[in-house]
């Protein structure tokens, strides 16, 4: 899951969310360290065990030979492969063989991997209640990856209409 960065700096979707700021509500678990909004790596796994136990069990379940990992930024080779271009954040990033592209030969593979980036997703959350949330549709996002849906049909899945830029509800 990708999102725009504008030229100020800040992510930007129609609705624009804005970089987080602590506040009483959020300062917490929430923090700003060097300009970057921070999450300690305990909150964040309390978030990403939260959205499993909230996503739809049979899929979960479903999922075999996959690692959900966390990192603060996706490292050089996560960028290059997901083609991610200066004023993009990459939220999360499925590396692996889709369910669907899985033959006979699938056997003694190393697990594939669902990655979620931290420091992305808490620059497009303004609360922790946003960041649970963007947690919970990262991880449903590369999830539905591992099952062998492209961008295209996630989007619709997700009613996103690509010739408005916006969700249709």
């Amino acid at each position: 899951m990708i999102y725009q960065v504008t030229q100020t700096g800040t992510p930007s979707t129609k609705n624009g969310p804005k970089l987080l700021k602590p506040s009483a509500k959020n300062s917490d678990i929430l923090s700003i360290v060097n300009h970057e909004p921070t999450i300690t790596d305990e909150a964040f796994d309390q978030l990403v065990t939260k959205a499993m136990n909230e996503l739809p069990q049979e899929y979960i379940k479903g999922l075999d030979n996959v690692a959900i990992v966390y990192a603060d930024w996706p490292d050089e080779h996560q960028a290059q492969k997901s083609d991610l271009h200066p004023g993009n954040l990459l939220l999360g990033l499925y590396e692996g063989i889709p369910l669907t592209q899985r033959g006979s030969g699938y056997t003694y593979v190393l697990p594939d991997k669902i990655t979620l980036f931290k420091t992305p997703m808490l620059m497009v959350s303004k609360n922790e209640e946003e960041l649970a949330e963007q947690v919970k549709r990262t991880l449903w996002h590369e999830i539905a990856h591992y099952y062998g849906l492209n961008h295209n049909r996630i989007d619709q899945l997700e009613g996103f209409d690509h010739m408005h830029g916006d969700h249709r509800h």
